[in-house]
């Protein structure tokens, strides 16, 4: 089985699982085709007009103390002055073979949010001064290899645009992650799969499934069973026993025991990769106020506590 470059799921679906989100609130019954690469209509290279030009990449913009010499229209008619020579240095396939020509001014059929993003990954500049949205910046993302480029090269840890995308992915975890599945971008993806730890796969319809990457989909489904079998193992070790009293000893003791192996079977039935500290807590709540020996008290509340630091510092994204 194929994949595309770019997922099938509509970025308005895909927006709607936010972080931390316990359902899902995207629609899987009415997918849009596609989010992001359309074929392209073919802009007319002779048209001049110009409605604005960019702030960034404006008249005089320089790059390693060279001025621009050439310039690119946006589908809505915005200006960037940009350098032939870092374009054709960075893209495998003259940027859309738009450079093979001499033209000084050349017409892309992408609006001016998306190639502002693009041009800003080219040189290294951080865009976030111009605050794109989640949904833009994962499409400029789907359009790089139409311009020759590779995502992993401009988004990785120590680069801006990954640190732009890092900022807004949390409004939108999955639309990153399936981007980034589709892109091989692995530290962006295990960045976005700490947020889907409520997503449950195994209700995805088959046309959501074959928009991610299989291998980083395993990735994803591998983190919440590890999570959730982490889980397990904590509530399985019960609280210490105290020394006997006159009254309380071994024997009464057992009915911790008992009672724990009654909330743990209860927390198991329902256990999510993305259980919280506090509902283990205010689970555990119900027993201690259940229990008459302050000893055995003490004892639950430590075992409680030891479980919430375990699980608090438990890694939630995977490589």
């Amino acid at each position: 089985m194929s994949f595309p470059k770019c997922s099938t799921i509509g970025t308005r679906q895909l927006k709607g699982f936010p972080a931390r989100s316990t359902k899902p609130s995207f629609s899987q019954a009415h997918l849009p085709p596609k989010f992001a690469v359309m074929d392209p209509l073919i802009p007319d290279q002779s048209c001049d007009c110009v409605n604005a030009i960019s702030t960034q990449f404006s008249p005089g913009f320089e790059f390693r103390g060279v001025t621009s010499d050439m310039q690119i229209v946006s589908w809505d008619s915005v200006l960037f002055h940009v350098h032939r020579e870092r374009l054709l240095e960075a893209s495998s396939n003259g940027f859309n073979t738009l450079l093979y020509s001499a033209e000084s001014r050349i017409v892309v059929p992408e609006i001016s949010d998306q190639l502002n993003i693009i041009l800003h990954a080219i040189y290294g500049i951080s865009c976030s001064p111009f605050q794109p949205g989640v949904d833009t910046l994962m499409d400029a993302v789907c359009l790089f290899p139409r311009y020759g480029l590779k995502a992993k090269d401009y988004i990785s840890p120590s680069l801006p645009l990954f640190n732009d995308i890092r900022y807004q992915m949390p409004l939108s975890p999955l639309l990153t992650f399936v981007v980034s599945s589709n892109h091989e971008l692995g530290d962006l993806a295990v960045l976005a799969s700490a947020h889907l730890l409520a997503l449950d796969i195994s209700t995805m319809s088959d046309k959501m499934v074959e928009s991610i990457n299989p291998v980083y989909l395993k990735r994803l489904f591998d983190l919440q069973t590890s999570r959730i079998n982490a889980f397990k193992r904590l509530l399985a070790i019960p609280p210490e026993s105290h020394p006997a009293t006159p009254k309380c000893d071994f024997i009464a003791q057992k009915a911790l025991t008992r009672s724990w192996a009654f909330y743990t079977a209860y927390m198991l039935w329902d256990a999510r990769a993305d259980m919280t500290a506090g509902t283990i807590e205010r689970t555990f709540q119900t027993l201690d106020s259940d229990i008459l020996c302050e000893l055995c008290k003490n004892c639950l509340r430590k075992r409680v506590k030891s479980i919430v630091i375990e699980w608090s510092e438990l890694k939630v994204g995977g490589s």
